[in-house]
């Protein structure tokens, strides 16, 4: 990694590699970097070393230890694990853009699961 962080999000994504995000820093506070592993472009790469970490767009805000990702119709969402919130991330893959907050919760709630299945995202609260 290129920042070391522990407990964070990891999320497979098609095609690019893995996205990781969230979790606890060196300094124990959540980071707001987010890096990619992925296969290196050229043939093998250096000494054997077939992947890379590269640096992909900051999250807007921290998200503690442990955070609930995933990837759903070409986007990341994003939670912090039991984080009372009112707003999730969510991060367009396929524009590598910015993350955007999503505000969607009527009341803070304390998110404790999210899955995809087929063609819908479930949010457990």
């Amino acid at each position: 990694m290129i920042k070391e962080k522990t407990r964070c999000a990891a999320i497979s994504l098609p095609d690019s590699g893995v996205l990781f995000n969230g979790g606890s820093g060196s300094n124990e506070l959540p980071p707001l970097s987010t890096e990619l592993l992925t296969r290196w472009s050229g043939k093998g790469g250096g000494g054997g070393k077939k992947w890379q970490w590269l640096p992909y767009t900051p999250m807007n805000n921290q998200h503690s230890s442990h955070p609930l990702a995933v990837y759903f119709r070409g986007r990341v969402y994003i939670v912090g694990y039991g984080e009372h919130v009112d707003t999730m991330e969510m991060l367009d893959v396929a524009a590598a853009g910015q993350w955007t907050s999503l505000n969607f919760f009527r009341q803070r709630l304390s998110v404790k699961s999210m899955a995809r299945v087929g063609n819908e995202l479930f949010v457990h609260c």
